[in-house]
């Protein structure tokens, strides 16, 4: 199906899609280049989510050219003027039924998706410090999960290979404002990166973003 949830960030947009569709009929939605990146992966879900992500990318850039990094994170390649499909930055993550896509035309970007049934609380200890659990609110039922997207978003952000979740990205910050909320954190002991999460279905979903930065309400380990 198309595009089922679209909102401005700071300065591009973010995307989601619902991969209802056959491996087929995604493949119909996009480049003749996406369907033969895809087809060296031997899982037919794992196909369907990557083609899934750029079916969404190129609702908005259908010219788009894409390519990759050293360390596997997708670039845009440039081939002119943005509106015809060139320059900029994206971020995407998938999971079962859901691909995401973040856009700046400016500065990189991340975005990360999960399902919010896997058991974050089993393995909670490996990613989140003593400190880092203070920032939740008693009977906050998506801060492991949030928590978890944030690092990962984090990670994609830093484009640095090797990043521990619980030794070099910290979250800083973090508010729940009723399911949708803000965060901060930092990779590599770099500087505080602006983080906004929600639930979409039974996803909770986490990206690169400032315009809600400094929510006073929100508890901070370094305020």
């Amino acid at each position: 199906m198309p595009v089922v949830y679209r909102e401005h960030t700071e300065r591009g947009w973010l995307l989601l899609w619902e991969i209802a569709e056959r491996e087929e009929e995604l493949a119909d939605l996009v480049s003749p280049e996406d369907v033969a990146e895809t087809a060296g992966f031997g899982s037919r879900e794992r196909r369907r989510q990557r083609l899934a992500w750029r079916a969404a990318l190129r609702s908005v850039l259908p010219q788009v050219r894409i390519g990759y990094e050293s360390g596997g994170g997708p670039v845009l390649l440039p081939s002119g003027k943005v509106s015809q499909g060139g320059g900029g930055y994206i971020g995407v993550s998938h999971t079962d039924g859901i691909a995401a896509v973040i856009y700046d035309p400016e500065s990189p970007c991340a975005v990360d998706v999960e399902r919010l049934d896997r058991r974050f609380g089993r393995i909670a200890s490996r990613y989140l410090s003593e400190k880092e659990r203070e920032l939740a609110a008693p009977g906050d039922g998506l801060f492991e999960a949030v928590c978890w997207c944030a690092k990962e978003t984090l990670y994609k952000y830093a484009r640095r290979e090797g990043l521990s979740l619980s030794d070099d990205l910290r979250i800083l910050r973090y508010g729940n404002f009723g399911g949708r909320g803000t965060l901060s954190g930092s990779a590599g002991g770099g500087k505080p990166v602006p983080l906004s999460f929600f639930t979409f279905g039974n996803c909770a979903v986490v990206y690169t973003d400032g315009r809600f930065f400094g929510e006073k309400s929100a508890k901070c380990l370094t305020c």
